[in-house]
C-alpha cells in the first residue's frame, strides 16, 4: 500500500514538472514569435549650423537648418540684417546667406531663425574688428581726387537703382566660382585709399588681368547691367537672387547684355582698363541684401558649404 501512495506521488511531481516545462516552452515561442516593439525614437528639433560662431567684418554668413518635419518657409534675422532662406537640393535642408557689412559694429548677436510653424530657434555669433590699411590713392592726370569724388557720385543713383532689385528666389544651385582662371590680388578688400582730405574705401577687390582676359560668371543669374559708368568704367552686374549680385568693372568689352540670363562659367565679358584704373585689372565686388563683402572670402565660404 505504502508503494502505490509514493509511486502516485511521484506520478504527480513528475505531471507538475511536465506541465510548468510546458508552460515555459510555449511562453519562450511566444516571446520569440511576437516581440514587443521598441517605440519609435522621437524626431529631434531642427538642427541649425552655421559658416562660423565668429565673423569678421565684410564676412559672408552661411547658416543651414536641417529639419525632418516639413516647412514651407524659412526666414532669419542676425541682429537687423534680414536673411532669407532657399530650400537646397538635400530634402529637409534650408540655406540662408548673410553679408557682414565692413561697418558692422563688432559685438554680440542673435542669430534668430523662424520657421513657418512657429517655431523660433537662436544661436549666439560674434562680429569681431578687421584692420582695414590705409594705402595712398592712385590718381593721375584725369583722375584726380575731385574728379574721382565727381564721377563716383554721378554713378551712385544708377547703382543705387539696379541694387534695389530684388528676386524673391535663388538662380543658383551650386557653389560660387572665381570670375578669372588665374587669381592674383592686386587691390585688397576692404583698404581705405586716402589722399590729403579725400578718400574712399575699396569695397571690392581688384585682380590681376590684361587686357582681354575672359571674365566668368561667378554663378547662374540675370544680367542687370552692362554700360559705361565713368569711374567703374565699362561695368556689367549680375542678379543671383535673393538680393545677392556680382559687380565686374573695367571691362574692355561686354559678352553679355541686360535682360539676359547667364550660366556659372560663361564668359561675360573681357577684362580691360576702361574707367578709373591706372593699369588694366578686374575690380569684382560682392553685395547681399546692400552689403559689400569681401568677394574671395564669399566664394570660398559658400564652396565649403555647398560643395
Amino acid at each position: 500500500m505504502r508503494l502505490k501512495i509514493q509511486v502516485f506521488l511521484i506520478l504527480i511531481v513528475m505531471a507538475i514538472l511536465l506541465f510548468v516545462l510546458y508552460q515555459g516552452i510555449e511562453f519562450s515561442k511566444t516571446s520569440i514569435s511576437s516581440p514587443t516593439p521598441f517605440p519609435e525614437k522621437s524626431l529631434s528639433k531642427p538642427e541649425v549650423l552655421v559658416s562660423s560662431d565668429i565673423l569678421e567684418q565684410g564676412d559672408t554668413l552661411l547658416v543651414k537648418v536641417n529639419t525632418d518635419t516639413e516647412v514651407n518657409k524659412v526666414s532669419g534675422e542676425l541682429g537687423s540684417t534680414k536673411i532669407d532662406f532657399f530650400q537646397s537640393e538635400t530634402e529637409g535642408s534650408w540655406v540662408g546667406i548673410a553679408g557682414i557689412s565692413p561697418k558692422q559694429k563688432p559685438e554680440e548677436y542673435n542669430l534668430v531663425i523662424n520657421l513657418a510653424n512657429g517655431e523660433e530657434l537662436k544661436k549666439e555669433l560674434t562680429i569681431i574688428e578687421r584692420k582695414f590699411p590705409i594705402v595712398e590713392l592712385p590718381v593721375t592726370e584725369v583722375y584726380t581726387p575731385s574728379k574721382i569724388s565727381e564721377t563716383l557720385s554721378q554713378a551712385e543713383p544708377i547703382l543705387k537703382q539696379v541694387f534695389s532689385v530684388y528676386t524673391p528666389e535663388v538662380y543658383f544651385k551650386q557653389a560660387f566660382i572665381y570670375p578669372l582662371k588665374e587669381i592674383k590680388i592686386v587691390g585688397a578688400y576692404g583698404v581705405i585709399r586716402q589722399e590729403g582730405d579725400f578718400g574712399y574705401q575699396h569695397l571690392g577687390v581688384d585682380l590681376e588681368a590684361k587686357v582681354g582676359t575672359p571674365v566668368y560668371a561667378i554663378n547662374d543669374g540675370e544680367v542687370l547691367l552692362s554700360e559705361n559708368l565713368s569711374s567703374y568704367g565699362n561695368t556689367l552686374i549680375i542678379d543671383h537672387g535673393l538680393g545677392i549680385f556680382s559687380f565686374y568693372c573695367h571691362l574692355s568689352e561686354f559678352k553679355v547684355s541686360k535682360g539676359e540670363k547667364v550660366k556659372r562659367g560663361d564668359v561675360v565679358a573681357l577684362s580691360g582698363d576702361s574707367g578709373y584704373a591706372v593699369e588694366p585689372h578686374l575690380h569684382l565686388t560682392v553685395k547681399i541684401n546692400g552689403s559689400s563683402v569681401d568677394p574671395l572670402r564669399f566664394i570660398e565660404t559658400i564652396e565649403e558649404e555647398l560643395e
